[in-house]
C-alpha cells in the first residue's frame, strides 16, 4: 500500500503479510489508530490482537460471560457481531442466562389454525421450535481446540506454549403467542424462561466442568493426534448425548423438580431484563413455520 503526499508522489509504503499486520511499521511509532506500532499488534481499548498469533493476548475483560473460551470475541461471528467496548456479550440470542431470554410474540388468528403455533409457547434453540431439529442442532455444540497460550509474539517465537481451549455455543431464545387472554403472555415466558433455565443450568453444572478438567489436564500442551484426541472426542460425545436426553426431558416436562409444569404460567423470572419484558407488550409477528404437532 502507498501513501501518497500532495504532489501524489509516493510519501510512504507499506507492505502486510497473510494475517494483517505492516511488516515495514516504524519501531518507535506511537499507538494509534488501533495498531501498536512496536509490538504490530491491534489495540481494542481493553485488550490486544496479535494478528501473528491469530487470537487476543489477554482474556476477556468480562470473564465466562462472554463465552467459555475467554480468549474469544463475539463468540466467534465477527462477520455478523460486533463488540465496540469490548465488554458486552452482543451475540444476540445467546444469554448468559435465562434472564437474558429474548422473546418473540407471535400473532394468533382465531378459526385459522394453519396460521398459529401449534402451541402457547416455544424455548427456541438454535432457531428451531421442533425437537428434532434442535437436537440435530447441538450435535456440534461443544468444540475443543489446540490454541497458542503465549501473551506475546516473541513468546510465541522464544518459547511457544500451546493448550486445550473449549467452548459451548447454543442458542436460545422464547416464542410466545398472543392467543387470548393476552394476560397470560408473561406466564408463558415465564413458563419458557424456566425451560431455558433448567438447561443452561445443566450445561453450566454437568458439561462445563467436564471441559475445565480437559483443560486443566492439557494445559501446557495439546492432546495428541491419536488415543489422547480419542479419549477427548468420545467425552465431547457423552456430554453432548447427555444435554440431548436432557433437552428430551424438558420438552415432555419431565423436569425432577416438576417445574415448570406443562401448561402451567410462571411470572418471569425475578431480575429478568426489563427490554425484554417490555417486548412482550409491542406488535406481534406473523409464526413462519408450518402448523406441527407439539412434540411429545
Amino acid at each position: 500500500m502507498f501513501v501518497l503526499n500532495t504532489a501524489s508522489s509516493s510519501a510512504r509504503r507499506f507492505t502486510y503479510p497473510p494475517f494483517g499486520w505492516k511488516t515495514n511499521y516504524p519501531k518507535k511509532s506511537a499507538v494509534r489508530k488501533g495498531v501498536s506500532g512496536e509490538s504490530r499488534m491491534q489495540v481494542s481499548g481493553h485488550r490486544y490482537y496479535s494478528p501473528s498469533l491469530g487470537r487476543w493476548t489477554r482474556r476477556d475483560p468480562i470473564g465466562e460471560a462472554g463465552g467459555v473460551n475467554a480468549y474469544g470475541f463475539v463468540r466467534n461471528a465477527p462477520s455478523t457481531s460486533s463488540d465496540y467496548l469490548g465488554l458486552v456479550d452482543l451475540s444476540g440470542m445467546r444469554p448468559t442466562s435465562a434472564l437474558d431470554l429474548p422473546v418473540v410474540v407471535y400473532q394468533h388468528y382465531p378459526g385459522e389454525p394453519g396460521r398459529n403455533m401449534a402451541s402457547e409457547g416455544y424455548t427456541m434453540i438454535n432457531g428451531r421450535f421442533d425437537l428434532r431439529g434442535q437436537i440435530a442442532s447441538v450435535r456440534n455444540m461443544i468444540q475443543c481446540e489446540c490454541v497458542s497460550l503465549a501473551t506475546s509474539e516473541e513468546e510465541a517465537i522464544i518459547a511457544p506454549r500451546f493448550g486445550l481451549a473449549c467452548s459451548v455455543s447454543i442458542s436460545m431464545s422464547a416464542a410466545v403467542s398472543n392467543r387470548p387472554p393476552t394476560r397470560n403472555i408473561p406466564g408463558r415466558y415465564g413458563h419458557e424462561q424456566r425451560h431455558a433455565r433448567n438447561q443452561l443450568d445443566f450445561i453450566h453444572n454437568r458439561i462445563v466442568p467436564v471441559l475445565e478438567a480437559m483443560e486443566a489436564k492439557y494445559a501446557q500442551c495439546c492432546p495428541g493426534a491419536g488415543v489422547e484426541q480419542q479419549a477427548i472426542d468420545a467425552r465431547i460425545r457423552r456430554a453432548t448425548r447427555a444435554f440431548q436426553r436432557f433437552m428430551t426431558r424438558e420438552a415432555g416436562h419431565g423436569h425432577p423438580s416438576g417445574e415448570p409444569v406443562d401448561g402451567a404460567l410462571h411470572p418471569p423470572l425475578p431480575g429478568t431484563n426489563t427490554g425484554h419484558i417490555t417486548t412482550l407488550d409491542g406488535p406481534a409477528t406473523d409464526w413462519p413455520w408450518p402448523p406441527r404437532p407439539v412434540d411429545p
